[in-house]
């Protein structure tokens, strides 16, 4: 370091008498070191997982359903033959319905789109395919568990 010299006219002698009686007592003031910002990263820190699939890196944040920020995924398995629309009919059913946020993915593999869900923390991602044209039924996969299980459209819709 460099040499720093300080003026005498910018010193002020200060002079005082402290005396300790010894006795306890509790502070009046109250400083909390906390705001939302801890507990949102708290909150993500414990949802943010990184497991091994297939020896490769999978990333999950396994937020609690009810502070997910999306509540459901809606894929067609591919964008044609109609698996498009009714997806599209399921995903737009799902956003009218008061509380619930849903969202639709049509680009990419559907594993890559189960990663993508995956990553911001939905909890279910309903998948539908040929056979949810022949008898009005989709997938519905669990985040957590990797379970899979049709259900029919009406039984997602109430």
């Amino acid at each position: 370091g460099e040499r720093v010299s300080v003026a005498k006219e910018h010193v002020k002698p200060n002079k005082k008498t402290i005396k300790e009686t010894g006795e306890w007592y509790l502070p009046h003031v109250i400083e909390p070191a906390f705001g939302i910002d801890r507990i949102i990263w708290h909150v993500i820190d414990h949802a943010y997982h990184e497991v091994k699939k297939n020896d490769e890196p999978y990333t999950l944040m396994r937020l609690d359903p009810s502070i997910a920020p999306v509540d459901y995924a809606v894929f067609p398995l591919f964008e044609k033959d109609g698996m498009s629309d009714l997806a599209m009919q399921i995903h737009q059913q799902l956003c009218r319905t008061s509380g619930v946020v849903s969202m639709y993915d049509g680009t990419g593999s559907i594993g890559r789109r189960y990663a993508r869900a995956d990553e911001i923390g939905v909890p279910v991602c309903i998948t539908v395919d040929h056979q949810s044209l022949e008898d009005n039924t989709v997938t519905m996969r669990d985040r957590d568990t990797g379970e899979q299980r049709r259900v029919s459209v009406e039984a997602i819709r109430s």
